[in-house]
């Protein structure tokens, strides 16, 4: 309602400008004491600030943001007309979004009070305050709700997010390398970077990009993994989500790691007066020796990393075994590793 006698004031306007003035003069002969009431809202439903000018052209500034403003002109105390509704020229909202690789980082508009905002998908609230980026693990859809939460005002803002993740492509570039008891694996990303690497058959980490197994024959499977990603950001971080890839490589060695000769001559001599087995590589083995009939004459374990030694005589001490062909078995875990003949010769 408006005081009798007094003009009706012009319609809402809009704010054009970032500053916008307007002026409402007395009446001729009317109380020339006069002063502005302006309440200021964020939203319509509250919110109120409310401000007095004595002024005859108060000056309202864009909040840049959702904001109205209600003005009355006052006589002293008669209210002079209805109030007249102003909107800021920034009444349309929009959630700020930065977009980079694997990422999404949502901001609440220019102007609205980061403090009192909650951010929301599919009702569930996932983050309060400023900025939130959410955990993007693959391609997906989601709509966000911004919801601002001030004295008597709620404003609720709606995004629809449709994002795909970039497809990552590691190419790995393998080698193998046999170097005397070990196998080295190395590998290396190209497209990617390497964030871990393991094997499922037990190989050891010498260094981040290099597996080390015990000697690997050719044919035997080796289980490895890697974990990836594209690379790092400005801050040494990792954006996009890890994946991990395991595959089967085999080994390509050819290799006996228990050296075993196949002659010797114990005459005293000083010259291969010994047979010597060493043990390289493996774990340990069981060595047996037996004559053309079948009898034992040795039998004895060989240590890994260690040796062991035949001087022709029955079990190292008893009786000499004559000149001839001896013929031997290796076990390993139980199982025959190797077998042949020795020569011994007088």
């Amino acid at each position: 309602k408006h005081a009798p006698g007094l003009p009706i004031p012009n319609p809402p306007f809009l704010l054009n400008e970032m500053e916008q003035f307007f002026k409402r003069s007395p009446q001729n002969g009317r109380d020339p004491f006069q002063y502005w009431i302006i309440e200021q809202q964020w939203c319509p439903d509250g919110d109120t600030i409310v401000t007095e000018a004595s002024n005859d052209t108060p000056l309202l500034l864009d909040t840049n943001q959702y904001t109205f403003f209600s003005v009355s002109l006052v006589f002293g105390s008669i209210c002079g007309g209805d109030s007249i509704a102003v909107f800021s020229s920034s009444n349309s909202l929009h959630i700020q979004t930065e977009t980079g690789p694997c990422s999404l980082v949502f901001s609440p508009p220019t102007g609205v009070d980061s403090n009192l905002v909650s951010w929301f998908i599919k009702g569930q609230i996932q983050s309060t305050g400023g900025n939130y980026e959410p955990q993007i693990d693959g391609d997906t859809s989601f709509v966000l709700e911004m919801v601002h939460t001030a004295p008597n005002c709620i404003d609720t803002l709606t995004e629809f997010i449709d994002y795909s993740v970039p497809q990552i492509d590691p190419d790995p570039l393998v080698q193998l390398d046999d170097e005397g008891c070990y196998t080295h694996l190395t590998i290396d990303l190209l497209g990617a970077d390497l964030l871990e690497y393991y094997s499922l058959s037990g190989g050891e980490l010498i260094s981040p990009n290099v597996l080390q197994f015990p000697f690997v024959e050719e044919g035997v499977p080796i289980d490895i993994c890697y974990v990836f990603n594209e690379g790092a950001d400005a801050n040494g971080n990792y954006p996009c989500p890890k994946d991990t890839i395991c595959e089967a490589l085999f080994g390509t060695g050819i290799k006996e790691p228990l050296m075993m000769p196949n002659a010797f001559s114990p005459n005293g001599d000083g010259m291969f007066d010994e047979l010597i087995v060493e043990n390289e590589c493996l774990g340990e083995v069981r060595l047996k020796i037996v004559n053309r009939w079948g009898n034992v004459v040795l039998q004895k374990s060989i240590a890994p990393q260690g040796e062991l030694t035949w001087n022709g005589k029955v079990d190292n001490t008893g009786q000499e075994v004559p000149e001839g062909t001896y013929f031997y078995i290796l076990e390993l875990n139980g199982s025959v590793y190797s077998s042949g003949t020795v020569n011994l010769f007088r």
